[in-house]
């Protein structure tokens, strides 16, 4: 490869890097953006599960008809306004900890889950609900605990064929969770915490006041990159030789 080709690329990978740099903040708002869309539709794939047990007859079933904003979607329940899905109903559907784990992981605002009569269910873990935070009503094979813990519940009971979880609680404040300075406890899943920056602070251990300066930092890549191409091209051209296959 000749000088020539070898500077047209690396200033083409420059101008890339630019580029991408530039538009990052952009392409990172859309995306949350779309989404935050997608997991609003009531067409995930785990809605279309095919199970033995009539959704009808079950208690998610039974919430989802007693609220007139509510409607069913395959083995989902959700809300007409917004197309949130609030329930998920997989009783007798061969589910798997994987499976479900998975099936559920963009949809963040149920209220009411069923997994009773799963016999390939053996264990469901808390984090296994993502960032489900206000479960009302959960159903497990009989003889499964409850996810976390019991004190994450308002109720543990049984009945002859189900653990039933009731009542989702905030291990924030059933642990009294204490956060570094500027910052606080988010309920961020069953049994889950995390702590955030409180508004204002940003940074390691929320030290740093005020917000994430994108714009200063996005140019402090840039406009170096930029000089230090431009800077390039003029001082190396020189050494460029002309090609020799027109002679």
């Amino acid at each position: 490869m000749s000088n020539f080709s070898s500077f047209t690329l690396f200033y083409y990978i420059c101008c890339t890097f630019i580029l991408c740099a530039v538009i990052q903040g952009i392409d990172s708002g859309d995306s949350k953006k779309v989404k935050k869309n997608e997991e609003r539709k009531p067409l995930s794939s785990i809605c279309n599960t095919t199970c033995s047990k009539d959704i009808n007859t079950t208690k998610t079933g039974n919430f989802c008809r007693s609220v007139s904003t509510t409607k069913l979607y395959g083995r989902c329940c959700y809300n007409t306004t917004d197309t949130t899905i609030l329930g998920i109903d997989l009783e007798n559907c061969n589910m798997t900890r994987e499976k479900f784990s998975a099936g559920i992981k963009n949809i963040n605002n149920l209220r009411y889950i069923s997994l009773q009569g799963n016999d390939h269910l053996k264990q469901v873990k808390g984090e296994d609900f993502h960032r489900n935070t206000n479960i009302e009503y959960l159903s497990l094979p009989l003889g499964m605990a409850c996810p976390g813990n019991l004190d994450f519940w308002n109720s543990n009971t049984t009945d002859k064929d189900a653990t039933i979880c009731q009542g989702e609680l905030d291990p924030c404040l059933v642990h009294n969770v204490t956060c570094p300075e500027n910052s606080h406890c988010v309920h961020s899943g069953v049994g889950l915490t995390e702590c955030l920056c409180n508004v204002g602070y940003h940074g390691y251990k929320c030290m740093n006041q005020g917000t994430f300066p994108t714009i200063p930092f996005v140019l402090g890549i840039a406009i170096p990159t930029v000089v230090i191409c431009a800077l390039l091209w003029v001082t190396q051209r020189r050494y460029v030789r002309p090609s020799n296959k027109n002679k």
